[in-house]
């Protein structure tokens, strides 16, 4: 019985984590779309409905996006304003 209880639970955080991700994903979506930016969603939840039946139910761990160079200034202005910070290791 608990083993059932622990995968219904983890089964359940893992859809909370999956449909927050989903959130933002198509929050960045918007904000690119209205600045107008020329870019692409990579792998991930791009890949839905071919690669699951539901996006939720797709492996994701990050959030992938290709911005050409005109785009980049405003992408990096538009996902710092999000939190988000470049990694340590790549030049600013």
């Amino acid at each position: 019985m608990w083993h059932a209880r622990f995968a219904a639970e983890t089964w359940l955080t893992i859809r909370h984590a999956r449909a927050a991700m989903i959130a933002e994903l198509s929050a960045i979506h918007r904000e690119f779309q209205r600045a107008a930016l020329s870019y692409a969603i990579l792998k991930g939840f791009s890949l839905w409905p071919a690669s699951v039946p539901r996006p939720e139910l797709r492996s994701q761990l990050d959030i992938d996006f290709l911005v050409t160079q005109d785009s980049a200034r405003e992408a990096r202005r538009i996902l710092e304003g999000r939190g988000y910070q470049p990694a340590r290791h790549q030049r600013a």
